[in-house]
C-alpha cells in the first residue's frame, strides 16, 4: 500500500505542476533550440525536469511520513540517504542552470564529478567484483571510488545524450525503475523500492506530456536528474540492508538495464575521437537520429528502444534466479546482444548520406 502511495503522489504531483511549468516557461521565452541536430520543430517548453524533480521528491516524503505515521520502524531511514536527495537535486539544480543560462560542458563535468564523489565516498559504491565460477566476490579497495564516480557521471550524461527524442529518455527511465522496484521488493528492500517508485510515478506523469508529438521537453534540468537517480539505484539496496556496498553483480544488472544510453554514449565517444572533435561536441548520429534518417516514425522508434530495454529488463530478473555464473553469463548476453543489434543500426545509417557537422 505504502509504494502504491509514493507511485501515485509522484504521479500526481508530476501531472498537476507540468501545466503551470509549460506557462511559465512560455511566459519567459524558455524553449528548446531548433535546427542542427534538433528534430523538432516550433517552440516547445524545456523545463519538464523540474516537474520530474517535484513528482519524485514530493511522492518519497510524503511515502516517508506515511510509513511512519501507520508503521513506524518498518523502514528505516538511514541518514546517508539524505545525501542522495541531495545529490539528485543538485545534478536536477546544474541542468536547470543550463536550461536556463546556458553552462559551459566543463563546469557542468566538474561539478558532477565533485557530487558523484561525494556520494561516493558517504559508500555508495561499488566495492567488489564478482568473477565467474568463484563463490566469494573480490573487493577493489580505493578504485571502488573512482568506478563509482565514473558510473555516475557517465549515465547522467549518457540520459542527457539520449534525450533526443519525444518520450524516449523518459520511457526508458520509466522501465529502468519498475525493473529495480521488482527487485528491491524480492530482496526486501521497501526504501530502496520507494526511491525506484516515486522516479517511476514522476516520469509517468511527465510522459503525459512529453509522448509525441510533446508539449514539453524535460531538458538537462530532467536528464541530468534522471540519469543520477538510474546511476545510484543499483547501490541502495544494500547500504539499506546494512551488508555493505554495490558489488559487480548490481553493477552488470545496471549496466544491462542502461544499455541503450550507455552503448549510443561510447558510440557518440568513439565518433569523436575518430573526428578528432571535442568529446562535448555534438552531433546527429546518434541511434534515434539513425532510425529517423532510415525513416522510421517516432511511435516506431519508441517501439524499438522501449522493447530492446525491457527485453534487458528481463534478462536481469531472469538471472536472479540463476547462480552467480549463471547469472553475470545471462547478462553479459543480453549486453553483447543489443550491442550487436545497435551495430547492425549504425551500418545501416553508414548508407545514408553524412550529416553535416552542428553545434549546441
Amino acid at each position: 500500500m505504502t509504494g502504491a502511495i509514493c507511485a501515485f503522489v509522484s504521479f500526481v504531483v508530476s501531472s498537476l505542476m507540468l501545466p503551470y511549468i509549460i506557462q511559465l516557461a512560455s511566459k519567459y521565452d524558455l524553449f528548446d533550440s531548433t535546427g542542427g541536430r534538433k528534430i523538432h520543430s516550433g517552440k516547445i517548453p524545456r523545463l519538464g525536469g523540474i516537474g520530474i524533480a517535484l513528482g519524485w521528491t514530493a511522492g518519497l516524503l510524503a511515502t516517508l511520513f506515511v510509513s511512519a505515521l501507520l508503521n513506524p520502524g518498518a523502514v528505516s531511514f538511514p541518514p546517508r540517504f539524505l545525501i542522495i536527495i541531495g545529490a539528485g537535486l543538485i545534478f536536477h539544480g546544474i541542468g536547470l542552470v543550463d536550461d536556463i543560462h546556458t553552462l559551459r560542458a566543463y563546469k557542468k563535468f566538474i561539478i558532477q564529478c565533485i557530487v558523484a564523489l561525494v556520494v561516493a565516498l558517504a559508500g555508495f559504491r561499488f566495492d567488489s567484483i564478482h568473477l565467474p565460477f568463484m563463490a566469494d566476490p573480490i573487493r577493489i579497495g580505493w578504485f571502488a571510488v573512482p568506478l563509482t564516480v565514473f558510473w555516475i557521471v557517465g549515465v547522467a550524461n549518457a540520459f542527457n545524450l539520449i534525450d533526443g527524442l519525444d518520450g524516449l529518455a523518459g520511457g526508458i527511465g520509466l522501465i529502468i525503475a519498475g525493473v529495480w522496484t521488482l527487485i528491491f521488493f524480492k530482496v526486501g528492500s521497501y526504501l530502496s523500492s520507494y526511491f525506484a517508485l516515486a522516479l517511476a510515478g514522476a516520469i509517468l506523469g511527465f510522459l503525459l506530456y512529453n509522448v509525441p508529438p510533446a508539449l514539453v521537453f524535460m531538458g538537462d534540468s530532467g536528464s541530468l536528474f534522471l540519469g543520477f537517480l538510474i546511476s545510484i539505484l543499483p547501490l541502495l539496496s544494500m547500504v539499506e540492508s546494512g551488508q555493505g556496498n554495490g558489488d559487480s553483480a548490481s553493477l552488470l544488472s545496471a549496466i544491462a538495464l542502461c544499455s541503450v544510453p550507455i552503448v549510443d554514449t561510447l558510440a557518440a565517444i568513439l565518433r569523436r575521437f575518430k573526428r578528432k572533435v571535442p568529446l562535448f561536441t555534438p552531433d546527429r548520429k546518434h541511434v534515434h537520429h539513425i532510425l529517423l534518417d532510415l525513416g522510421m516514425s517516432n511511435r516506431r522508434i519508441l517501439a524499438i528502444l522501449y522493447s530492446s530495454t525491457a527485453s534487458l529488463g528481463s534478462i536481469v530478473l531472469i538471472a536472479d534466479y540463476l547462480g552467480s555464473t549463471g547469472a553475470i553469463v545471462l547478462k553479459t548476453i543480453g549486453i553483447l546482444g543489443f550491442v550487436l543489434i545497435y551495430r547492425r543500426i549504425g551500418k545501416a545509417g553508414e548508407s545514408l548520406p553524412k550529416p553535416s557537422d552542428v553545434s549546441e
